[in-house]
């Protein structure tokens, strides 16, 4: 195995492997996390964190049926739409790290 990934809720440090203060997911003690140090230390290889659409996008390209395209958009529908570009099999990261919303979504309940 050459490495981990982890595809984790945001804001993330990527560059630190740090989960920082995820606002949706909140739990005691769960702020400003090494979540990769940690896990270095416990399996012994090199770990990596991205946020979710990103991870995924990497991980669909990964699986060899993308690798002939020359851009990629993939998109997450769940509580907000996120999205993660790739192009000439490089991701593409914004001045800030966060998935990059696009939208949000009204559920309307029953009567």
């Amino acid at each position: 195995m050459l490495g981990f990934g982890i595809g984790s809720v945001g804001p993330i440090d990527r560059k630190n492997g740090i989960i920082l203060d995820p606002v949706h997911f909140s739990s005691i003690g769960g702020n400003n996390i090494p979540i990769c140090n940690w896990l270095e230390q416990e399996i012994g290889i090199q770990v990596s964190i991205d946020n979710g659409a990103n991870a995924s996008l990497l991980g669909e390209y990964w699986s060899g049926h993308l690798q002939d395209q020359a851009h990629l958009l993939y998109l997450h529908v769940g509580v907000g739409i996120r999205s993660a570009i790739m192009t000439g099999g490089k991701m593409m990261y914004g001045a800030i790290e966060l998935e990059v919303s696009i939208g949000q979504m009204i559920i309307m309940g029953g009567p």
